[in-house]
């Protein structure tokens, strides 16, 4: 075992029979196992028997968390998942030198402990932040810190969330008439578009069945459209 002469001051004895002594420039001094002996002295008698005590020096931090995610596996939290109001982050941390054993995870204004398992921890919460009224989503920060046993920490892991909203109406969408009549007669059957309303939805494609003979067709979902007037058409049929 290496031994390390630490600059510092005598002990400092007190009528209760108490002392202390300060050590310095730990931040020198390699991590590990280290015994740190005590002998008593008096004038005119002989020093006592040193007595020994073990201390393990650990400076090195937990790494940064890492792959967080939410309940999907993703960093997205949906419309139907924010309508439980139940999130689960999950994520790992680095194992060996830097192996962390807990972390605080921080979401919407709340702090929950959580335990690392293998570089791996997961954590509850029972709030999504809300989604200011008439917007599709919102963005909001999840933040982990590790800790390990000594107590060191290690820097913040931020992790930008999605939040879809769970309060836009999930109404069956209108149709617009066809053509006049809702008749398509041999002079328009060569090319017939379909158009309608919606409820505003998320920014992402959706799916919709429009068309004659059963035929599918992918809504064109422009800016103009479905985020503002939530107006949609199918391609065109031919």
């Amino acid at each position: 075992m290496s031994s390390w002469v630490l600059s510092g001051r005598p002990p400092e004895p007190a009528e209760t029979g108490r002392w202390t002594a300060q050590l310095t420039n730990l931040a020198s001094v390699p991590d590990g196992s280290y015994d740190v002996t005590a002998v008593a002295s008096q004038p005119g008698r002989e020093n006592s028997v040193a007595a020994t005590h073990k201390v393990t020096l650990d400076k090195t931090a937990p790494g940064q968390p890492t792959n967080i995610k939410t309940n999907g596996g993703d960093t997205t939290i949906s419309a139907d998942e924010a309508k439980t109001g139940k999130i689960t982050f999950t994520g790992n941390t680095p194992t060996g030198a830097q192996n962390a054993d807990t972390v605080t995870v921080t979401w919407n204004g709340v702090s929950k402990p959580g335990t690392v398992t293998n570089g791996k921890w997961s954590v509850d919460f029972d709030s999504v932040p809300t989604v200011p009224a008439g917007q599709a989503s919102t963005n909001s920060n999840v933040t982990v810190v590790a800790h390990d046993k000594a107590g060191n920490n290690s820097t913040t892991a931020t992790q930008a969330i999605t939040v879809q909203n769970s309060a836009l109406p999930s109404s069956a969408p209108t149709i617009d008439p066809v053509t006049a009549d809702n008749v398509v007669n041999k002079a328009e059957s060569g090319a017939v578009t379909i158009t309608g309303t919606a409820a505003p939805a998320p920014p992402c494609w959706s799916r919709s069945t429009a068309g004659l003979h059963h035929r599918e067709s992918w809504p064109m979902l422009m800016a103009s459209g479905v985020f503002r007037t939530s107006t949609w058409a199918t391609l065109p049929i031919a």
